[in-house]
């Protein structure tokens, strides 16, 4: 996923109702026009659960983000990423 040149998908469950996707030239302001920054977005059943999004696609830490809801260990440092985006209520 390192190495993904525009974005990936990754499927949550067996019925593909939730995943989450990562962009490197995301549309942040539902326009359908790119914005050229990095999203991360995490969906389940058809509903988008949160979104984050910055400019500098390092400083997003998208697999961490990943790593984090797969293993349930919260990692504080990405706490501070929320107030750029903020997540998706």
């Amino acid at each position: 996923m390192g190495k993904a040149k525009k974005f990936w998908v990754v499927d949550l469950g067996l019925d593909e109702a939730e995943f989450v996707q990562f962009t490197y030239d995301g549309d942040i302001d539902d326009d359908d026009v790119r914005d050229g920054v990095a999203v991360f977005e995490h969906w389940r059943g058809g509903k988008k659960i949160s979104s984050f999004h910055n400019a500098d696609a390092h400083e997003l830490r998208a697999i961490d983000r990943l790593r984090s809801m797969l293993t349930g260990k919260e990692d504080p440092a990405l706490n501070h990423l929320n107030d750029a985006s903020g997540p998706v209520s």
